[in-house]
């Protein structure tokens, strides 16, 4: 039973709003939260809570035993769950796609810092043109982007509850898609995914639980490598993001834009090959290297089939970065987003790495 509109809210706060894309301006929004909201603390998602241990506790979090635990449950649970990149050709028109995933990214950074919402997005939408027999036209794209949206933010963990999904989803799309549409679109949505492939993990989470051990050898070591500099990608957010990782998640996004490409590998391996790029574009010591290689191994039981295969991703999300940056359309869109300073301007940096650095990595 899908639940009502009134028992699920957004899933991700709106009090890092700020005027920008669209002319989008939090007011509206935040005045319509209560004082006693606003003034108090705001309540701390789990994603925050275990960055925050992170930081504090290295020994705990640097070891390669949290890393195989969680890296081991999440390939398991995403590895029959992803599209088929056969079942996704000629499905819908990949121009229009990349427009609206374009305009999704922006929309949703003048709202939330984090970007998991953004991959899950586009999983669930994939996985919906994956399964669904027929093309989806323009208009059909739209709505079933802000139905994927929709389901995104009940999966979510919410950090602040200023508003309610009725308010929230017309107000994002500019009153583009009414509200009701996608909640009669969400009932198909959910019958065509199931509700077992939408609990997979995205690239977002393997992002997140690579670069565990990475962040942990990292803390208080600041002055070692610049890719450990960190700095809180919005004004007012408390949890800060290392460099590293935010050109990894800029990588990543670019990577979601090649549809004919992008599920030709294991989500993991994706994850893998974005931080591995960054690595070598911020000329990463050799110690952090090899945290990664240690970590891509707990993926499947052939080592050297999975970094194999990290390498030739590698090269795929090079060429998708390059891409990205050259085509104007993207680059109006993703320059606003890692064009900034809380984002260590990371849209200037130029892909240079080959895939023979890449490999070196996993040769150690």
């Amino acid at each position: 039973q899908i639940p009502s509109e009134t028992d699920l809210r957004p899933r991700f706060s709106t009090r890092f709003m700020v005027r920008g894309v669209f002319s989008m301006d939090a007011a509206p929004l935040r005045n319509q939260v209560p004082d006693h909201k606003r003034q108090g603390r705001a309540p701390q998602s789990m994603r925050t809570l275990f960055t925050e241990l992170v930081d504090r506790d290295h020994t705990l979090c640097g070891s390669p035993d949290l890393s195989a635990a969680n890296l081991g449950s999440c390939h398991k649970d995403c590895h029959c769950m992803q599209p088929v990149p056969q079942d996704l050709m000629g499905k819908v028109n990949e121009d229009h796609r990349m427009q609206v995933f374009a305009w999704l990214i922006q929309a949703l950074d003048c709202v939330s810092p984090n970007d998991w919402f953004v991959h899950q997005t586009a999983l669930g939408l994939d996985l919906y043109l994956a399964k669904f027999d027929g093309f989806v036209d323009g208009t059909e794209v739209q709505l079933l982007l802000m139905t994927s949206l929709c389901v995104a933010l009940k999966l979510g963990i919410s950090e602040e509850v200023p508003v309610t999904l009725r308010e929230f989803l017309p107000y994002i799309s500019s009153n583009c898609v009414r509200f009701e549409d996608i909640v009669t679109a969400e009932r198909q949505f959910l019958q065509v995914v199931g509700f077992q492939g939408l609990g997979a993990p995205n690239v977002k989470d393997f992002l997140d639980s690579l670069s565990i051990r990475i962040r942990a050898h990292g803390a208080g070591r600041i002055t070692l490598w610049d890719g450990f500099a960190a700095r809180p990608v919005k004004p007012n957010v408390r949890v800060q993001t290392a460099k590293f990782m935010v050109l990894a998640e800029c990588i990543a996004e670019c990577a979601i834009f090649d549809l004919q490409n992008y599920y030709s590998f294991p989500l993991p391996v994706i994850a893998a090959a974005c931080l591995a790029v960054a690595l070598t574009e911020l000329d990463a010591p050799n110690e952090v290297k090899a945290l990664l290689a240690e970590d891509c191994d707990h993926f499947k039981a052939c080592e050297h089939c999975v970094r194999h295969e990290i390498s030739d991703c590698a090269t795929f999300v090079s060429t998708t970065w390059l891409k990205a940056k050259m085509s104007p359309h993207l680059h109006n869109h993703l320059s606003v987003k890692y064009r900034t300073h809380g984002r260590f301007f990371v849209w200037d940096i130029q892909p240079w790495a080959v895939p023979h650095d890449v490999r070196a990595i996993f040769e150690r």
